[in-house]
């Protein structure tokens, strides 16, 4: 379009009349969210901390009919017991959630899996499943919710790294710990302290995995034997070869297996005296919650 000067066209419109690609409606506006919710729905919240009792904190914002917006916040204090969670029904009210934000203030991410589903009903009444609008992890710092959070699955991403300590068995005993109930285990590295009593043997550390039956579904064997009266530490780990040097042993162990709740890892020595000593032990572990 041509024009006679620098603010008004030749055909006595202004620049600020020509067609706009965005256009804000005042009526009739398009619901902003998927989920409509009534009276006669309930979200159906559940958490999932099999570990530790922990503050889990939801927080809602819904239109209403009227065109108000209106805001909810419930708090619970969580200790779950094995794959149980605390499961909290909330009423319904119309209009459209507009958002579901959840966060655990006090519990690093992985220790709380959370998942709230929009169902019809009171919940108990309803055998069918509704709306998965968030399923996941949350953290202090890190909130997850509906609509942005695609749902996950508790097995996928990463878990909550931490360290295990074992109490010393008796002197020529094993050591050994098992999975409990509510969680998956990856077990990322092991150290321990072996030492050998003055009996002549030759001893042979191994690590196992064991699928709680007596079956061994992961073993790892030292390079080389400990004689008697010697003192070890001795490291298995993802990437290790058999290596030892100046009484520390390195041997190697799985990347990713993921040990269900009854495994167990533990010590098989061949060899074992009666006052040989297993002590400091330690595992780095990956855990997961078996919601």
């Amino acid at each position: 379009m041509d024009y006679e000067g620098p603010d008004k066209p030749a055909d006595g419109f202004t620049p600020y009349d020509l067609p706009k690609e965005v256009h804000m409606r005042r009526h009739r506006v398009q619901p902003p969210s998927s989920a409509y919710i009534t009276e006669d729905d309930t979200l159906l919240w559940r958490i999932f901390s099999p570990t530790a009792s922990f503050v889990v904190n939801l927080s809602l914002r819904y239109l209403t009919a009227q065109g108000e917006i209106v805001p909810e916040f419930h708090t619970r204090t969580v200790l779950s017991t094995g794959t149980t969670p605390l499961s909290v029904l909330i009423p319904g009210r119309e209009g459209f959630l507009l958002s579901a934000t959840v966060e655990s203030i006090n519990a690093p991410t992985g220790e709380v899996y959370t998942t709230l589903e929009l169902q019809r009903g009171q919940g108990s009444g309803d055998a069918t499943f509704g709306y998965m609008l968030f399923a996941g992890y949350p953290g202090p710092r890190f909130r997850i919710g509906f609509p942005q959070d695609v749902p996950r699955q508790p097995s996928e991403g990463r878990g909550w790294i931490t360290t295990l300590t074992i109490a010393n068995p008796a002197a020529g005993a094993e050591w050994s710990v098992t999975v409990p109930t509510g969680e998956q285990w990856i077990v990322r590295a092991v150290r321990a302290r072996f030492v050998s009593s003055a009996a002549v043997a030759t001893r042979f550390p191994n690590l196992v995995e064991d699928d709680g039956a007596g079956n061994l579904t992961v073993q790892s064997a030292p390079a080389t034997g400990i004689a008697a009266a010697q003192t070890w530490d001795i490291s298995w780990f993802h990437g290790a070869v058999n290596i030892q040097n100046n009484n520390v042993q390195c041997n190697p162990w799985t990347l990713d297996t993921r040990m269900p709740p009854g495994f167990l890892i533990r010590s098989i020595t061949g060899n074992i005296q009666a006052a040989d000593q297993w002590s400091a032990i330690a595992l780095l572990v990956e855990r997961f919650i078996a919601a």
